[in-house]
Formats: C-alpha cells, structure tokens, sequence
C-alpha cells in the first residue's frame, strides 16, 4: 500500500489559472494528466475519433495539413449546444479510457485536469476522485485573459456561458482557489495544497 495514490480532479473556468495550477502542482511533485492533451491525441488523423468527427461535422473541420481545425470546431460546438452534444458523444468515452490508463500508471499525489468536471450532470466524473480542486477568479479577470490570449470578448462570453457558474462549482468541490492575486502568490498556494495533498496520502498509506 505505500504506492497508494491520491487522485485529484483540477478543474476551472476559461482562462481560471487552471494550467498555471497544474504546472505548479507538477513541479511541487505530483503526477499529472491533461485532458486537452488527451482530446488532441485521440482525435489524431486516422484514429477512429477522427474519423466520425469528420462524418458528423464535414470536411470543413479539416486543416490544410490533413488534421482538425480545431479552432473551426470549437466555433462549432460553442455556438450550438446540439453540436458539443454531438462531440462530447463521440470523444469522451476514449477521452476517459486513456484518462484512467494514465492514471493506473502514476503514483503518489495524481493530479487530473478535467476542464468539466461538474458540468456533465449525472455523467460527471466528480465522485471518482478522492478530491476536488476548483481554480476559481473573477469574470472580469477571465475576459482580460482570454481575449490576451487571442480570443475576441464574443468568443470569452460564449466559451463562459457553457460552463456553469463559479459559485456552483466552488458549492461542489473540496477545495476552492481563488486566482485574483499575484502569480507568485498563487502559484505558492498551490504548492501548499499539494503538501496537504501527499500529507493525507501518506497517513492513509501509514496509519
């Protein structure tokens, strides 16, 4: 049992300070999972996924180089809440396979970055964990990012209004993290969170 993990679900709204947090978490020592990345690699070009992403959306989500314009899709599937149905059914169940091969591979404190972890309803991967981590900040602040980022103020809005409201969330997870500070300050509370993290594996694995 001194393997033992303890898995974290990481979750947060557009432009939260969630991958800054995993980052943070994975150079205090914690293994780590992204979904995003999961998404992309199971969506290659001539996997499966690919395939019936592109029977079910047209060739018009295809990027010259043969792979998806993932920027055409995504203006897709936020615009048209049948459409992200319609993905969802199609990526999430391989999206999830891989999730819990990679996390069978790790150790110690696992940290896995679920970008809807509480959306999903009665499909949400939530109670699988052994805890919740909510990045949370401020709708203000999330617009700045985001449109820092590249994305028009449209765009921000229509990706915000897809995920359920900070309050909501922050009433469903174990921990809430507000990012509104510094990133130094932030990312050192984070560091925090992880030693908890191992403090609690650990007395689990030793009592």
């Amino acid at each position: 049992m001194r393997n033992r993990r303890f898995i974290v679900a990481l979750t947060g709204g557009l432009a939260s300070g969630k991958s800054l947090a995993l980052k943070a978490l994975r150079r205090a020592g914690a293994a780590t999972v992204a979904l995003d990345e999961i998404a992309h690699e199971v969506a290659r070009p001539g996997t499966a996924v690919f395939r019936r992403i592109v029977a079910a959306f047209g060739r018009g989500v295809l990027a010259r180089k043969g792979g998806l314009d993932r920027r055409e899709l995504a203006r897709r599937v936020f615009a048209d809440p049948a459409a992200r149905s319609r993905i969802e059914r199609i990526t999430h169940p391989a999206i999830r396979r891989e999730m819990w091969r990679r996390v069978g591979r790790a150790r110690g404190v696992v940290v896995v970055d679920v970008p809807l972890l509480f959306e999903k309803g009665k499909d949400s991967l939530a109670g699988r964990f052994d805890a919740t981590l909510l990045i949370s900040t401020t709708r203000r602040l999330q617009i700045r990012r985001a449109t820092a980022r590249g994305m028009t103020k449209a765009q921000a809005r229509e990706r915000m209004a897809a995920q359920l409201p900070d309050a909501v969330k922050a009433a469903l997870a174990d921990v809430v993290v507000r990012n509104t500070g510094t990133r130094k300050d932030f990312e050192r509370l984070i560091t925090e969170y992880y030693k908890a993290f191992e403090l609690i594996r650990r007395a689990e694995v030793d009592p």
